[in-house]
């Protein structure tokens, strides 16, 4: 029993270790680099609202309600298939 306490102590400090050194570079980045704060004077080039894209037809959007799509597509899939087994599989 000691045995297997002494490999579950190593494997919890690995562990420990592991997430440590996984965290630092973020952790680097959030203390140590500082700025100084600028005036925010940015003009978009797109002035006039009919020719500006709304944010919810942007690329990282349009990605994301895709794979929402997918998700539920896939999640609902496996629950006929949970339900009512190979008879109605697609």
């Amino acid at each position: 029993m000691r045995f297997v306490g002494r490999w579950l102590w190593r494997l919890i400090l690995a562990l420990v270790i592991f997430v440590v050194l996984l965290l630092s570079p973020v952790a680097y980045t959030e203390l140590a680099c500082t700025g100084e704060v600028i005036a925010d004077d940015y003009q978009p080039i797109i002035t006039q609202s009919d020719w500006q894209r709304a944010e919810s037809r942007t690329p990282m959007m349009t990605m994301q309600k895709s794979l929402k799509l997918v998700i539920r597509t896939t999640l609902n899939s496996c629950a006929r298939l949970l339900v009512f087994g190979n008879r109605f599989a697609l």
